[in-house]
């Protein structure tokens, strides 16, 4: 906080444009203006709070009937486990936030149908055939 006090202050009392200022404290310009903006419409210069949720959407339920849908049933798939969870709790989960919580709770998961699947044949433009060329003669 001090530095933006020390930038924003800078820039109120005429030391500097806002190029000037960047170089002078060594950050960007867009955040040279940034900070004077928010201090001009926010009066503050405390960062905004960031988005979306910063606590887990699993609680310690949740975490068991994975666990327990996991042992049951050992070869779902993390949409399926979505599903179930969803059902079970009424609670929206995204597919990558469940791969993420069932890697870190130790198991591994296969792709299931939706995977990537392997290529069969070249995977290089080198190939390709050769194009036709317009020729005159």
């Amino acid at each position: 906080m001090e530095l933006r006090d020390r930038v924003v202050s800078a820039y109120h009392d005429g030391e500097g444009t806002y190029v000037e200022l960047a170089e002078r404290f060594k950050i960007g310009e867009a955040t040279v203006k940034r900070w004077v903006w928010r201090k001009a419409r926010t009066g503050t210069l405390k960062p905004a709070a960031m988005g979306g949720s910063r606590g887990s959407v699993f609680d310690d339920a949740g975490l068991a009937f994975i666990a327990d849908v996991l042992e049951a049933v050992p070869d779902s798939t993390c949409r399926e486990l979505v599903s179930a969870y969803e059902e079970e709790f009424g609670v929206t989960v995204g597919l990558s936030t469940m791969n993420d919580r069932v890697r870190t709770m130790g198991y591994t998961r296969k792709r299931g149908p939706s995977g990537r699947q392997l290529r069969s044949g070249p995977t290089s433009s080198s190939a390709a055939p050769p194009s036709k060329r317009n020729s005159r003669t």
